[in-house]
């Protein structure tokens, strides 16, 4: 990686958003570069440019080259533009962490275009589905509009790129504050997902995210409590259809029941019996017995004894294997962007293997054990499977 500015002058609005990338203030960024508060915030407004030396150490705090520094402003997403749940119990400082990630996955996003050819958008934009009762309609259509029927969903994020979502991973690992949230830059729509929530929740997730894209487009802003209720709707119907539920659950089911059925369509165990409250297939009293005994086990904040894999990107993971077996491939990509691998990573679901330097300490050889596997093996992709899942259309250009 480059370490050197290249003698191109320093742009205040990049410090600016590598600083609230990672939900740093100007104090706490101080503590971290050893550089007065007052010098930071000089720079930021465009008042002094600092020495060489100091762009280093912004660097080295900041997890980016030197030269990032000297790059053009990114894109600036709106404040309004951007879907975020409890908005108002959101600190300033990681509502400006999104926004930053969110500039950076457009910058991210734009060099993949440029780099490979990538799907359509085809997504709707259908705001006039107004209230939670029109919302469920709106998943109906959107089903329909992608010949999707009534049947079961298999890779969330697989279904969103396939339809031209761009879809990235969020920094959540460092706060538990920020959620999956979403929004559209240049007609593009994006979805950010949060990685440390269970495989279920991230499926229910993206379905959320696509119904904001959906009912809150660029003439409708997500707002309110109203707007998730809707966005709740949406992804319940899209997850699981009403036909599909009516035909596999009974009245009132046990909650053994729903532990086992919960598996046919990816979702959490609690976001199945609202389901089945909502649809009349539960009566009050025993979705409230539910609920008590799901939060008492443990399925309120998590998923106990999932079953189903964490989702990942099909197209990011195509284009990091492509980059990976090409010479200078992801290097070449932290170089155009100037930052460090890890922090591309943090947006690809950590599909890039980074290298850990260790403590040269060495481990005892251990002698593997083999084992034959009946079936022989097969390729984990080849052309067929792409274009048969739809990708086919996704071809290197470098």
């Amino acid at each position: 990686m480059r370490t050197e500015p290249q003698g191109a002058p320093f742009v205040p609005a990049r410090l600016t958003a590598a600083r609230k990338r990672c939900a740093l203030t100007t104090v706490a960024l101080s503590v971290e570069s050893g550089i007065s508060t007052k010098s930071l915030s000089e720079y930021e407004n465009g008042k002094k440019e600092p020495s060489p030396e100091t762009v280093r150490r912004l660097a080295r705090a900041l997890e980016v080259s030197a030269d990032y520094f000297a790059r053009p402003p990114l894109d600036d997403i709106p404040p309004d533009a951007v879907s975020f749940r409890a908005r108002s119990k959101m600190p300033r400082r990681y509502e400006d962490m999104a926004l930053a990630i969110a500039s950076h996955a457009v910058e991210l996003r734009l060099w993949i275009d440029q780099h490979y050819e990538t799907p359509p958008v085809d997504v709707p934009t259908l705001h006039k589905y107004s209230g939670v009762f029109e919302a469920a309609k709106a998943a109906s259509v959107v089903r329909a509009r992608w010949g999707l029927g009534s049947a079961p969903l298999g890779n969330m994020i697989h279904l969103l790129e396939l339809h031209g979502v761009a879809v990235f991973s969020t920094t959540a690992h460092k706060t538990d504050v920020l959620d999956a949230f979403s929004f559209r830059a240049d007609g593009q729509p994006y979805v950010l997902l949060c990685t440390t929530k269970s495989p279920e929740r991230g499926r229910f997730d993206a379905a959320h995210e696509l119904g904001h894209l959906v009912l809150h487009g660029e003439e409708t802003k997500a707002r309110g409590p109203e707007a998730e209720r809707e966005a709740d709707a949406f992804a319940s119907e899209f997850l699981m259809p009403e036909a599909d539920v009516r035909a596999q659950m009974r009245m009132n089911p046990r909650l053994d029941q729903i532990f086992k059925t919960k598996h046919r369509w990816g979702v959490a165990a609690i976001a199945l019996s609202y389901r089945l409250h909502d649809l009349g297939l539960l009566s009050d009293w025993l979705y409230h017995t539910t609920c008590v005994d799901l939060s008492r086990m443990g399925y309120r904040s998590g998923e106990p004894n999932g079953k189903i894999e964490r989702e990942s990107s099909k197209l990011l993971g195509q284009v990091m294997s492509d980059l990976l077996t090409t010479p200078g491939g992801f290097g070449g990509l932290c170089r155009d962007l100037d930052v460090q691998p890890s922090g591309v990573n943090d947006l690809i679901f950590n599909l890039a293997p980074l290298v850990v330097r260790g403590e040269g300490q060495r481990s005892v050889p251990i002698r593997p054990e083999l084992h034959v596997v009946d079936g022989g093996t097969k390729p984990l992709f080849s052309q067929r499977h792409l274009i048969s899942s739809g990708l086919g259309g996704f071809k290197n250009r470098l």
